[in-house]
């Protein structure tokens, strides 16, 4: 704000002989635009569009403003505006996608004349960039070439002029007079503050930061800020803030959490005690959501270093959050949304029909919720502000508790295991894991003998598998189990339980489920069976043909292979995808457990599983490395048997980048 101030303060004084360079950016929301022709004032700047045929919003891809769909497909869209009309446009960057089977290109117009290169959008979301210098009416145009959907993120304008145009960019001046003071230093003794970084304007340098922390993006916009934690929490970022009880994003910086131990420790989707807590992290001083923010933080200390403060008084429950002697609705409300797991007992008394807690029901049936319920300390209560909410699972929980579907639950006693978080902006449980109920009998599943059989029933309720399956990996979520007939993704909570490579589980149960063509598994999580040590599952030796749909889930190694890189976009939104090839198959790789791919290369072996998605074929993979590389590749904790330290002898549970000494020797994680 300072340098953009100054530059204003030399215009006046006719001190500053160029002009300065600004970036005008805007990021779709649900919401801000319709289906017909109409304009709008987005981030400051009014922009005319012309009409679609549907439009929607792409929430779980991030992907966007959705434009058209495969049942009404939109052949052409435009967005214009006039507001760069009296400025030079440098550069314009598109963020847009299709979806799968798409095939549709963006071209830039300003001043009425091509502005750069027609570019093609692809499925996953990536930014096409204009280049050029031209004045006039900007406006950009989309071409659909298959009957199927559109999407756009952002717009971001890249000027030179004497002023900002709108809200949403930033302006940098030719000179800057004028050193930034601020009140910090950088250093670990003393840290900037959240004002030294806005000041700072991201110089791309590395420094100590301290800031409370005050919320997070959950769908990876600013604009998207939420104070929320938990499941509707982000699990990749942050804002940190001047205060605990800031809730504007404008006053926030957020920061980027790696992937490892930075993020499993700070982020607010598996640690919602720590909003408000004092943070102070080590990173690059960068823009990240169009705002100065934090990036590649590679040290950190919260509240004193993570030790949770000494509470002078603490809180006398009646209940010990056991199963022996569960927290009573009252616990909960006095705990105050700890973010911890524990018993809870209470009564079913009613639900939230429309999710917000002011439309709570009695009522039960068509006019109840499906995904919650209330419970209170008396059957009989009726006032929701004595109650709490519980928010219900998709799966078997959800199944036999609410009461959409068990009318006959209202009034009943139950004790659930979950995480006491706020929820509907109430003392409330979520991620809800195991649970009892009055009255209710232990359920009992149709069977099948093996995952062949499982599959080939494709049951859609839950059934049980009585011999045993072997696990082969677990990534998060993810669970590979295999038998001598079949393999298969088990994808679901386990409540928090991990399992190895080897072990045998008997009695698996799920139901059958596809996502985008993959066959999955959805697990019954109260009784998931207990582990039994047993012999590890080595990969099959394959070649890329034998990437089939026959062989979904199946564990495989690939040897001889080539693999080729194409990047499309720029800076943050650049996209690299692999593939490998044999020279007559080409398979792309998913990158679904982050490891950092080798660049194109002979000679490479590739170990994973065989995966589908809408048709296309792809190998998700936990090592890929060259034949001829002294160092491995591997990124993915392949089973969770290495014990991994840093070179400074900490014990790391995700490595990322860099020397680490695994096992007794020092790998390079690249």
């Amino acid at each position: 704000m300072k340098k953009l101030l100054l530059a204003f303060m030399c215009a006046a004084a006719g001190l500053c002989a160029s002009a300065a360079t600004f970036t005008y950016s805007h990021t779709f929301a649900k919401g801000e635009v319709a289906a017909d022709a109409a304009s709008y004032e987005l981030s400051g700047v009014k922009w005319q569009t012309t009409a679609m045929e549907y439009v929607g919003f792409d929430t779980q891809n991030s992907k966007g403003l959705q434009i058209g769909s495969s049942g009404k497909p939109s052949t052409a869209w435009t967005i214009s505006t006039d507001a760069f009309s009296g400025v030079t446009v440098t550069k314009v960057e598109v963020e847009g996608a299709t979806a799968s089977g798409g095939n549709a290109t963006i071209d830039l117009k300003v001043g009425g004349a091509a502005f750069g290169n027609s570019a093609e959008i692809a499925r996953d979301l990536s930014a096409c960039t204009f280049t050029g210098s031209a004045k006039g009416n900007l406006a950009v145009n989309f071409t659909n070439g298959a009957q199927k959907a559109m999407y756009i993120k952002s717009i971001t304008v890249t000027y030179e002029g004497n002023s900002q145009i709108g809200e949403g960019g930033s302006g940098e001046t030719p000179v800057d007079p004028d050193p930034v003071e601020t009140v910090g230093k950088g250093t670990a003794e003393s840290p900037y503050t959240v004002d030294d970084v806005v000041l700072l304007n991201n110089p791309g340098t590395k420094a100590w930061v301290k800031g409370y922390i005050v919320g997070s993006a959950a769908d990876k916009t600013a604009d998207s800020f939420t104070t929320a934690t938990g499941e509707e929490a982000s699990a990749t970022n942050v804002f940190i803030a001047a205060s605990a009880s800031e809730t504007d994003y404008t006053k926030c910086i957020p920061v980027q959490l790696p992937a490892g131990a930075v993020r499993e420790a700070l982020n607010l989707q598996a640690n919602p005690g720590n909003l408000g807590k004092e943070v102070t992290l080590y990173g690059s001083l960068e823009k990240y959501f169009g705002q100065s923010g934090v990036k590649t933080v590679t040290e950190y200390t919260i509240d004193g270093g993570g030790n949770t403060p000494v509470d002078p008084d603490p809180v006398e429950t009646v209940g010990k959050g056991t199963a022996e002697s569960p927290y009573t609705v009252d616990d909960v409300v006095l705990l105050n949304n700890p973010g911890t797991k524990a018993w809870v007992k209470g009564y079913i008394v009613g639900s939230a029909a429309d999710k917000t807690a002011d439309s709570f029901t009695t009522a039960t049936g068509e006019e109840a919720s499906a995904t919650n319920v209330f419970i209170a300390a008396s059957a009989s209560e009726t006032d929701y502000t004595k109650c709490i909410p519980v928010q219900l699972p998709a799966g078997e929980i959800r199944e036999a508790l609410n009461l959409q579907a068990n009318p006959g639950n209202l009034g009943k006693s139950v004790t659930l295991y979950g995480s006491l978080e706020k929820y509907f902006g109430l003392n409330g449980v979520k991620t809800v894991t195991e649970y009892t109920l009055e009255g209710a009998v232990a359920p009992t599943y149709p069977e099948v003998a093996d995952i062949a059989s499982f599959l080939d029933e494709q049951p859609e309720s839950f059934t049980s598998i009585t011999s045993p399956v072997t696990v082969v990996y677990q990534n998060g979520l993810d669970l590979f189990v295999q038998d001598e007939t079949g393999s298969m993704l088990v994808y679901g909570n386990l409540n928090d339980r991990t399992f190895k490579n080897g072990d045998q589980l008997t009695g698996l149960t799920g139901k059958f489920n596809v996502y985008h063509g993959m066959v999955q598994c959805a697990p019954v999580v109260s009784n998931f069976p207990e582990a039994v040590a047993g012999s590890p599952v080595k990969p099959a030796e394959v070649t890329l043909a034998d990437v089939t749909v026959a062989n979904l889930a199946k564990y495989v190694t690939i040897s001889g292979l080539t693999a080729n890189a194409e990047t499309t976009g720029e800076g943050e939104s650049a996209r690299t995808v692999i593939s490998v090839t044999d020279g007559t198959t080409s398979v792309e790789i998913y990158n679904r457990y982050g490891l950092e791919n080798v660049a194109a290369a002979t000679d490479v072996v590739i170990t994973g599983f065989v995966y589908v998605y809408d048709s296309k074929m792809e190998i998700v993979p936990v090592e890929f490395k060259g034949d001829n590389s002294g160092i491995s590749d591997v990124t993915a904790d392949t089973f969770a048997a290495d014990v991994i330290y840093d070179l400074q002898g900490r014990r790391v549970a995700n490595p990322t980048s860099g020397l680490y000494i695994i096992n007794g020797r020092k790998v390079l994680m690249k």
